[in-house]
């Protein structure tokens, strides 16, 4: 073996029986040029533009955004809305969409966003549904930080907030 450690990935791949000495080098060669494109560093001009440009990519194509978000470690769900078979983030969010359509509640989570500002720099907020009838927004938080208090003053309509110590009260929620 080589000078690398065990656990390197040249030491993994040299013990790894599965892998040919063509795709170990290949892997090897892979890696080799990320680490180098990884050092080619962005001006903070760059840097900025690039960030204006994905930020109005987001406002031009909301949709694309808001409902297929990757969302961490949190388990993807599809579920029934007005707009067909979409996605929810969660098994909370789950719970309420699930909520609303045996409720006839009308609801999309196609949202466009709300600006608001925050660590000097202006952000994209999308709350997790849209009540269509009730014009009422939902956002569904496990726990809330001083940027989500931020995000929430931006929302020019109702936002009713689910967290875990209403999540069992749907109905009065929705109905009061």
């Amino acid at each position: 073996m080589s000078n690398r450690s065990k656990g390197s990935h040249e030491g993994t791949c040299k013990l790894n029986k599965n892998i040919s000495p063509r795709n170990y080098n290949r892997s090897v060669d892979s890696i080799n040029r990320m680490i180098s494109s990884n050092k080619i560093r962005w001006t903070d001009e760059e840097r900025k533009k690039k960030s204006e440009r994905m930020l109005q990519a987001v406002r031009d194509n909301p949709d694309s955004y808001s409902k297929n978000n990757i969302s961490g470690r949190v388990k993807m769900y599809e579920v029934n809305s007005i707009n067909g078979l979409t996605k929810v983030k969660g098994k909370w969010e789950l719970i309420v969409a699930e909520f609303l359509n045996k409720n006839n509640i009308k609801w999309t989570n196609t949202i466009t966003p709300f600006n608001y500002f925050w660590n000097n720099k202006w952000h994209l907020y999308f709350p997790d549904f849209y009540l269509i009838d009730l014009y009422k927004f939902i956002e569904v938080k496990g726990y809330k930080t001083d940027r989500d208090v931020e995000k929430w003053k931006s929302v020019d309509k109702e936002l009713i907030i689910i967290d875990k110590f209403n999540i069992n009260n749907l109905e009065d929620i929705l109905r009061g």
